[in-house]
């Protein structure tokens, strides 16, 4: 009696052992399963807690199979779900012949996953042996505007792990299942085809093609800012005035227009305000058939009288639109509306006659900004004048009354181009930039004409470049001279 009871313990103890073991999911480092040993059905399995029991206690018969964990994780973890623990003090389990074949047969026949840290081991979820493949959000069609760029995207699936390829080379997902990788394109003119895997811990699998389109040509308009008065905030005055004129439309000049020159006269008139610190009454705005010749002239001999009686007032005058010079180059004009370059003294009004006429008014101070050129070309390079022969232009060697200062936007045999992209005219553009306060080099709240006219110098020399010609604003006056204070 006692020799049976002591032999029921120790069989007590020896199943209980064994269950420990065997529902154990963590338990074994390896498995070997041996296919010529079990049944019709099924396969004998061994699991050992760590390779140096497994080298002492393996079958080794012939046609067993190893499985690390370590280095199988896929098959290993495949495998633990398929197997049934036996009371047996040979083997610790077995698992059916068709779920070992079905399981050996899809790792000899997919890529192998991508090699992770250690610390990435996806978790193996016990009992689950079936689930949906996870699913990659992203867009099929990305365009981007450099050559080196950011893809990024979302994995969703029951896995805790995901294990992610992108054209072969393994890239992180965060737990959430957010990924995002670095791409460069050496040739811009290619489309790039992107061809993602991602696996979950069950070896589960989905894959999405992307295509990335390159846009090189929006990187470059881009690079223009746009123009913000709010980002400056002059002293406004009583005794300050503008007159702004801006004509892109000519009536005797067919498919002669001046490219965006109205827009820079009204945007002028905000920075007019805003910058030179010029009360909204004090603003006269002139564009294309209100500036014809009469108005002009009447803004000057009328309007301006009026506005500016009792003298020793601030004057501000902008002008962008066409200008010529006479055959002799002893003349100046500026082209109105309804301008005729055949007809110039008869239609067109010269700069000395401006400056005589706002001289009238005995002004305190006068800057004058002219995007124009006297070159005879638009700012489109076609000429306005069909048979203009070269020219040497002496008007600008006229003397220029002290209280005036005159910014031009180029030299006398240069073009005032403009920026398709920012849709102005160069320098009205940089000057606009830089009365928002990019001109003030010294940071120190104010901006003279020394200041403004190297800026304009810099940024317009820059951008005329890039479109293969010269252009180099110009000064007349007093560099030391403040044209601007703000807060």
């Amino acid at each position: 009696m006692l020799y049976l009871s002591e032999m029921k313990i120790f069989i007590s103890i020896t199943v209980l052992i064994y269950l420990i073991i065997s529902f154990a999911p963590s338990y074994a480092s390896v498995i070997e399963v041996c296919k010529h040993a079990g049944g019709e059905s099924t396969y004998r399995v061994n699991k050992f807690s760590s390779h140096a029991k497994y080298e002492k206690g393996k079958k080794g018969l012939s046609g067993c199979v190893t499985i690390a964990k370590l280095n199988n994780k896929q098959f290993y973890s495949d495998l633990l779900s398929g197997l049934r623990p036996i009371i047996s003090f040979s083997w610790t389990h077995v698992i059916s012949r068709n779920t070992f074949n079905t399981i050996e047969a899809r790792y000899q026949n997919t890529e192998e996953s991508p090699e992770l840290p250690k610390s990435s081991e996806p978790v193996v979820t016990a009992g689950i042996t079936n689930t949906a493949a996870p699913t990659i959000e992203i867009n099929e069609k990305i365009t981007v505007y450099s050559q080196a760029y950011i893809i990024k995207g979302n994995i969703r699936g029951k896995g805790k792990k995901f294990y992610l390829l992108v054209n072969g080379t393994p890239t992180p997902v965060k737990t959430n299942g957010e990924f995002e990788f670095d791409r460069f394109n050496v040739n811009p003119d290619n489309i790039e085809d992107l061809r993602l895997v991602v696996i979950d811990q069950w070896n589960n699998r989905s894959e999405k093609n992307v295509r990335v389109t390159i846009k090189i040509d929006q990187i470059f308009k881009a690079a223009y800012e746009e123009l913000n008065p709010l980002k400056i905030n002059g002293y406004k005055s009583d005794n300050k005035v503008a007159i702004i004129i801006g004509i892109e439309k000519y009536i005797y000049l067919e498919n002669l227009e001046a490219p965006f020159a109205n827009r820079d006269a009204s945007a002028f008139r905000e920075y007019t305000s805003r910058a030179l610190g010029v009360k909204s009454s004090n603003i006269k705005l002139l564009l294309d058939n209100k500036a014809n010749r009469p108005q002009i002239l009447e803004a000057f001999k009328i309007w301006l009288p009026k506005i500016a009686r009792g003298g020793k007032k601030d004057i501000y005058i902008f002008f962008a639109g066409h200008g010529l010079s006479s055959f002799d180059g002893k003349d100046l004009f500026i082209l109105p509306h309804d301008g005729n370059s055949s007809l110039l003294s008869d239609t067109a009004i010269t700069r000395s006659e401006i400056i005589k006429l706002i001289q009238n008014v005995e002004p305190k101070t006068v800057t004058m900004f002219f995007d124009t050129c006297y070159s005879g070309q638009t700012r489109d390079e076609q000429m306005l004048v069909s048979d203009l022969r070269s020219i040497i232009i002496e008007a600008d060697k006229q003397d220029t009354p002290d209280n005036f200062t005159i910014f031009s936007a180029s030299g006398s045999k240069q073009v005032s181009g403009s920026i398709k992209e920012a849709k102005h005219g160069i320098f009205s553009y940089f000057l606009m930039k830089g009365l928002e306060g990019k001109a003030d080099s010294n940071n120190d709240k104010q901006i003279t004409n020394g200041e403004l006219i190297a800026f304009l110098k810099t940024e317009v020399s820059k951008e005329a470049s890039t479109q293969n010609r010269e252009q180099a604003p110009m000064l007349v006056g007093d560099s030391n001279q403040v044209i601007i204070k703000y807060r």
